[in-house]
C-alpha cells in the first residue's frame, strides 16, 4: 500500500513536515502556559514560525521550529545559520514596530527542534534578545 505523501514533491513534503512540527511546538508551548499570538508571521525581512506571550512576564517569545526526520540531523550547525538568525531578529523588530500594544514587552528567541513529531529540545534565549 502506498503512503499518502508518496505523490508529493519533496518541497511539499518538507513544507508539510514543517507545519506538523509547528503544530507539535504550539501544543507543547500551550502546555507550558504560553499564549500563542501568531503563527507564520511574515514581514519583508523574513518569517517567524511562532510568536507567543510568556504569561509570567511581559515578554514575547519568537520561536524558530526545526523539524527533522532523524536526530543526527539536529546538530546546531545544521539547524540555523547566522543569516537566518539576522532575518528572525529583523522580522521580530518589525513585529514590535507594527504591534505597539507590546511596546512595554521584552523579546527573546527560542529554538525548538522536533523529530518524529516530538519535541526533542527547547533552547530558551537561543540568540540575541530584544530589549
Amino acid at each position: 500500500m502506498q503512503k499518502h505523501n508518496e505523490h508529493l514533491h519533496p518541497n511539499e513534503t518538507s513544507f508539510l513536515k514543517g507545519l506538523i512540527g509547528e503544530d507539535v511546538a504550539c501544543v507543547y508551548l500551550v502546555e507550558l502556559g504560553y499564549i500563542v499570538l501568531k503563527r507564520r508571521f511574515k514581514s519583508r525581512y523574513g518569517e517567524i514560525d511562532i510568536i507567543v506571550r510568556d504569561v509570567c512576564r511581559q515578554e514575547l517569545v519568537f520561536v524558530e521550529v526545526k523539524s527533522r526526520g532523524r536526530l543526527r540531523e539536529l546538530t546546531d550547525e545544521a539547524v540555523i545559520t547566522d543569516r537566518q538568525i539576522k532575518r528572525n531578529i529583523d522580522a521580530a523588530t518589525c513585529f514590535f514596530m507594527t504591534h505597539q500594544v507590546y511596546d512595554s514587552y521584552t523579546g527573546r528567541f527560542d529554538l525548538i527542534t522536533i523529530s518524529s513529531n516530538k519535541v526533542v529540545s527547547h533552547i530558551k534565549s537561543a540568540w540575541d534578545v530584544i530589549q
